[in-house]
């Protein structure tokens, strides 16, 4: 691992790349993450995803590491056991094939498998560890991303927003931080700005920020305030920045059109069909946090917290080019890889590495935020102004199993 397959590990994490840029990072911070370090790779076949797990963060300091490891919610193999010898040579063996059968990112699996070696304190690597680094990606991302979020004292979804670019009123995105459990006790201390969004009113919350509540797509506050500290009308309500403005740039539903619809809305630059379907509630709970405050809380679902996956970037494309155009709402392939698509309310997707699940969230930065670390394979997001051939094709290339597809196509808030 070079200097310059180092500069190729930032060009496959787009957010990682961009958040060296935005935070400015001193040469000294840089090598706490781990961006200075050399990995080796061994012609070594023995051994076990264990051995690997083992020596997560043996470059990091000892209080991160320790930190990191032992949380709940930010080391996701405190849980997974991992799988079976075949099962898993059967996976790794599909990932393979898929990247190498892509068009123009056929590079990208390699560094994407030493950069997370790089950036999870790992100095060297056999072959079952590239295995294991290419099956659990995704949790090996949630890792890295955690550790430079401490470097750096701010939250993860911090690093990972910043992929969307400056979307909200020409700013980044800002903080999407939630948890599971103890919201009342620990909302106070979440890093980012926390902003007014609206008021109570006859019990009911009134939004003004960043708009009011009846221009939102299937959004619903409830107040969940205690009673023996309920809340007052003219009272303010909180809500991190990063969700608020999440909100603001939903899809709006199309004018006479059902709920439930599904269908291409708009088309990208080959003409391929970008779809939308039904938005899904978004619904947030205001509470009486610790400080005194009303704040509003994302309801929970699989992945509140970005972390995970590899994040698109708008592609070079700007003219129509025969053989790019993609329908994957019917029988489609790419480089011989089979492209299964499904609406994002689908309540099943199909897990396999093999072939490169779509998975449409219409456009909607709320479950774009939040998907990623809804699946337990890896994930790729398609990012705005990136056309479906480059996403699908850079998405095989990194050994990944879904793609969210949220459209490709910029948010109007």
């Amino acid at each position: 691992m070079t200097d310059r397959g180092t500069q190729t590990v930032l060009n496959v994490y787009e957010d990682i790349r961009l958040a060296t840029e935005h935070f400015r990072l001193s040469s000294e911070a840089k090598a706490a993450i781990g961006l200075s370090n050399r990995v080796v790779v061994r012609a070594v076949k023995s051994g076990s995803p264990k051995d690997l797990r083992k020596r997560i963060g043996t470059r990091w300091e000892p209080e991160p590491r320790e930190r990191i490891l032992k949380g709940k919610n930010s080391n996701p193999f405190i849980y997974w056991p991992g799988d079976y010898p075949l099962e898993r040579y059967v996976r790794a063996l599909g990932l393979v094939q898929k990247a190498a059968r892509c068009d123009g990112y056929v590079d990208v699996f390699l560094a994407r498998l030493l950069g997370l070696a790089q950036l999870c304190g790992i100095d060297a690597v056999s072959f079952v560890d590239l295995q294991e680094l290419a099956l659990q990606a995704t949790y090996y991302e949630r890792l890295a991303r955690h550790h430079m979020a401490l470097v750096l004292n701010i939250d993860a979804s911090m690093i990972t927003n910043l992929a969307f670019g400056n979307v909200f009123q020409g700013r980044p995105l800002g903080s999407t931080q939630n948890v599971p459990s103890d919201f009342p006790k620990l909302a106070p201390g979440f890093r980012g700005d926390m902003v007014q969004i609206g008021t109570v009113q006859n019990a009911e919350v009134h939004l003004s920020y960043p708009t009011t509540l009846d221009r939102l797509n299937n959004v619903e506050f409830r107040i969940r305030a205690p009673k023996d500290a309920p809340a007052r009308d003219g009272e303010p309500v909180y809500m991190l920045s990063g969700w608020a403005a999440c909100l603001v740039l939903r899809p709006p539903r199309p004018a006479g059109e059902p709920a439930t619809a599904f269908r291409a809305m708009r088309h990208d630059v080959h003409g391929s069909p970008l779809y939308t379907s039904e938005v899904e509630e978004f619904q947030a709970h205001v509470k009486r946090v610790s400080d005194g405050r009303l704040v509003a809380k994302p309801t929970a679902r699989p992945g509140a917290v970005t972390g995970q996956g590899v994040f698109g970037r708008p592609c070079p494309c700007s003219a129509r080019v025969p053989g790019r155009y993609v329908d994957v709402a019917v029988k489609a392939s790419v480089g011989g890889v089979p492209i299964y698509n499904y609406q994002q309310s689908s309540s099943e997707v199909d897990d396999g590495s093999h072939h490169l699940a779509v998975v449409w969230d219409v456009g909607d930065m709320v479950m774009q935020v939040r998907s990623p670390d809804g699946h337990h394979r890896s994930t790729y997001v398609q990012m705005y102004n990136e056309c479906v051939y480059c996403a699908i094709n850079r998405a095989m290339g990194a050994g990944c199993t879904y793609l969210i597809a949220g459209g490709g196509v910029p948010p109007t808030g």
